[in-house]
């Protein structure tokens, strides 16, 4: 009976921080459409132009855009079901987004208490970037979500070392990775945390590590051999190519261009560029 009440008591303040995440949101939504009578492709820039697009060719073509491609195959399904449509993108958005700050306090109240969670929740709810961009139908809100969920998987991994736990992680890893490839580097970070977290027990902790790294790389490979067989690169995007500098054929001269530029720079400067662009990823 007692566990119980707790379990209740745990699941209210994570229903409340869903509910008033999702109610600012819609507010702000409401608000931008009022003050654009109603027009809402003002949330459509070229990266959400683009996510919207790759979307429609999943669907009419039955085709993988040259990108990582889990969030255009998670709008498409939505888009299938709903219709196509700005307002229902930017709403499906503010739900993930709602979701993951749900799961990201009911975390950090398991492990580290409520009197964090609750800091750590008002920031998410109050920073100033996650009001309006999880309003843009672009792939923010749902790596968000994957990331809280990667962080109750990992940490629950640590501390009962279930295989399940483990198991999970790296399906989250895979999924991020496919989301965005920038993620490609949280694999490195989580494998470093169990290999301190079991030292000087270095067998167990090589075989956890390998045990993760099998089902990252095995999430990965369905994408890694459909571009390989579809643009000829062993890439997870054009991007990646990029950095390999394994170009695509059908390069546009700008591409090209920037193509050369990567050539006369030696490996290690093109990663530095490539995640420094990418540093509020990081944030």
């Amino acid at each position: 009976m007692k566990k119980e009440l707790n379990k209740r008591i745990n699941i209210s303040p994570a229903l409340i921080i869903v509910l008033l995440t999702l109610l600012t949101r819609l507010i702000i939504l409401y608000f931008t459409s009022i003050a654009h009578q109603g027009d809402l492709s003002v949330l459509i820039n070229i990266d959400e132009a683009r996510y919207i697009k790759e979307a429609g060719t999943i669907l009419n073509q039955s085709t993988l855009p040259w990108d990582v491609p889990f969030y255009p195959i998670f709008l498409s399904i939505f888009f299938k079901i709903f219709g196509t449509s700005y307002l229902l993108a930017s709403i499906l958005n503010i739900i993930l987004f709602s979701v993951a700050l749900g799961v990201f306090y009911s975390t950090i109240t398991s492990f580290f208490g409520k009197a964090r969670a609750l800091i750590s929740a008002a920031i998410l709810i109050c920073y100033p970037t996650l009001l309006i961009d999880i309003l843009y139908p672009a792939a923010e809100a749902l790596y968000l979500l994957l990331l809280s969920l990667l962080f109750y998987t990992f940490l629950n991994y640590l501390k009962y070392e279930k295989k399940i736990y483990g198991a999970l992680t790296a399906v989250i890893l895979g999924l991020l990775t496919l989301t965005k490839e920038t993620f490609i580097l949280f694999p490195v970070i989580i494998m470093a945390i169990i290999f301190i977290r079991y030292l000087p027990e270095l067998k167990r902790s090589l075989q956890k590590i390998f045990f993760l790294a099998f089902i990252y790389i095995f999430m990965l490979l369905p994408l890694l051999t459909y571009n390989y067989h579809t643009y000829g690169k062993f890439a997870l995007s054009q991007k990646m190519a990029r950095i390999t500098e394994t170009l695509p054929a059908n390069l546009t001269p700008i591409n090209k261009e920037k193509a050369s530029a990567l050539k006369k720079t030696n490996s290690i400067a093109s990663i530095k560029n490539f995640l420094w662009e990418r540093k509020r990823f990081f944030l």
